[in-house]
């Protein structure tokens, strides 16, 4: 159960950042859709690294991997949170990271961690922010709502069944690439509800940036090679 603390704190931090979002005295920015500035577009559609999944058994409780640099720069992987920190990328089911890549190809990327308050560490604001694709209130009220929470959703149901894990090369989350090198991952998968682990095709979904240019990418693998098929979708009448 959230204590009524817990619960005033992530209602203060909502308020102060729809104020800061939507209410800033009428000032022209802060009606712009996308004006947040922790905001920031990453490259969807490079071969720069190639994210490799391995085949894995019904029974695994490991799942892993490979990143290949294909250029002569480094590439730094994890996932970027507020103020600087570092979490890590992700392993989950296929069907997840194909639709966070088409997340990614049409809204902006935000860090994870909750607010950044003036003074001090993040405000932590729950869940509801923190999931995959990184999300802020300002995203929340601009573009891809509703795709956000479908993600989320599908997200919550994966670590539900077990279907999601932490990649790590030895004991780090945050992975260097050198230059046209490579890096195994491994991926160990969370217990199940019920468990007992149901097969599922996994996918890794990695947020790297090249060291040189700082340019930000986000890349993904399947564990069987390609992205799945989304499901047909009946045709309104």
């Amino acid at each position: 159960m959230i204590s009524f603390t817990t619960a005033a704190i992530r209602a203060a931090a909502l308020s102060a950042a729809a104020g800061v979002i939507v209410g800033a005295a009428g000032t022209a920015v802060a009606q712009v859709p996308g004006a947040d500035p922790s905001g920031f577009a990453v490259i969807t559609d490079s071969t720069a690294v190639t994210v490799t999944v391995d085949a894995a058994a019904a029974d695994a409780t490991q799942v892993t991997g490979k990143l290949t640099n294909t250029t002569g720069n480094a590439f730094s992987c994890y996932t970027p949170g507020v103020a600087a920190k570092q979490y890590p990328n992700a392993l989950t089911e296929a069907a997840v990271v194909r639709k966070a890549m088409d997340y990614y190809r049409a809204n902006l990327y935000y860090p994870i961690g909750g607010i950044q308050a003036p003074v001090g560490d993040p405000v932590p604001i729950g869940s509801l922010y923190d999931f995959l694709p990184s999300g802020s209130l300002g995203t929340m009220l601009g573009a891809g709502p509703s795709a956000m929470l479908e993600i989320r959703a599908m997200q919550e149901l994966a670590r539900i069944n077990g279907h999601t894990g932490d990649p790590k090369a030895g004991a780090a989350t945050t992975i260097t690439v050198p230059a046209n090198g490579f890096v195994n991952w491994t991926a160990t998968l969370g217990i199940p509800a019920s468990n007992v682990r149901t097969d599922f095709e996994a996918g890794g979904l990695y947020f790297c940036q090249d060291t040189v240019t700082k340019k930000n990418y986000v890349f993904a693998g399947y564990e069987q090679a390609a992205a799945p098929t989304p499901p047909a979708t009946d045709p309104q009448p």
